[in-house]
């Protein structure tokens, strides 16, 4: 996806309600840095912190 897409994409994620933080991490992660979602589901919150 092209910068200005990504941008729009991550401020919904970011300012929503309809997700809970940890998704919001998870989809911030995806979006923002290109992990891969079965990497992801392996995290622990004290990997993320």
């Amino acid at each position: 996806m092209d910068a200005a897409t990504q941008e729009v994409i991550v401020q919904r994620v970011v300012h929503t309600d309809e997700l809970a933080p940890r998704d919001r991490a998870a989809a911030i992660l995806i979006l923002v840095f290109g992990q891969q979602v079965e990497d992801i589901v392996k995290l622990t919150w004290d990997d993320v912190k």
